[in-house]
């Protein structure tokens, strides 16, 4: 039937070379891209780009407004055993030293929503002076949740803010105590100078964590109960409800 449409002018059936050219014009900007790797074996295969998968979720008007990017206070496996580096920052980078309304400093380590507020667990910020100069310590023993409304200045604002007036640099961190009064330990979850490295990777872009739900299965079939050495991967978006 498509053979005799082609043949048959009154049919104004577009040509295979038109649809191929739409479709090119399509798939450039908004399509897949599939990229090839040679195998360990020296076999040829191909990976569809996670970024550009990623992206059409995101930009997906049925999709993204039901994303959720946060763990809820009630989350058990995102808010008390994922690595907060693997989480979404909020406007204050974790790992950075903030100052809340209270005038204490400390530094945010872990965001989560609780209802429609987002709160933060945070170390307390203990100012100290070393050899003529004054600097922070790091109390990772006293932890705290800290509300979105009681962030002040942030690591990026913190040398021009008049609220910081009189307290030591914010890249000033001589290192971390376990224990009250216990040894000193090196801080090492940032470069103290330039602070979250998704900061300083994202140049004023906004930074999302996309958590996912990854399935891996063989193409074998229960019917041959022949070995395929075809593997296919599906994953779903974890922040979806």
């Amino acid at each position: 039937m498509t053979s005799q449409m082609i043949r048959e002018p009154r049919y104004n059936v577009p040509l295979v070379r038109s649809i191929k050219l739409v479709k090119d014009t399509i798939q450039r900007p908004c399509g897949i891209c599939s990229i090839p790797y040679d195998g360990a074996l020296g076999h040829r295969y191909y990976v569809n780009s996670l970024s550009d998968i990623i992206w059409q979720e995101i930009m997906n008007p049925r999709v993204r407004p039901l994303l959720h990017f946060y763990p809820e206070d009630a989350a058990k496996y995102w808010l008390k055993e994922l690595d907060p580096e693997l989480l979404m920052p909020f406007i204050f980078f974790i790992f950075e030293p903030t100052l809340l309304s209270s005038s204490q400093a400390c530094i945010p380590f872990h965001w989560f929503t609780h209802g429609r507020k987002m709160y933060t667990k945070a170390w307390s910020l203990q100012p100290v002076t070393c050899e003529m100069d004054c600097g922070w310590v790091v109390e990772d023993f006293n932890s705290f949740e800290v509300s979105e409304d009681d962030l002040l200045v942030s690591f990026k604002n913190w040398d021009s803010s008049e609220a910081t007036s009189g307290l030591p640099h914010a890249y000033l961190i001589y290192g971390v105590e376990c224990e009250p009064n216990g040894e000193l330990q090196p801080w090492t979850l940032t470069n103290p100078s330039e602070g979250n490295q998704w900061c300083v990777r994202a140049s004023g872009a906004r930074v999302f964590a996309m958590p996912l739900w990854l399935y891996c299965n063989n193409t074998s079939g229960n019917l041959l109960k022949k070995w395929n050495k075809h593997n296919s991967f599906l994953f779903t978006a974890a922040g979806l409800p």
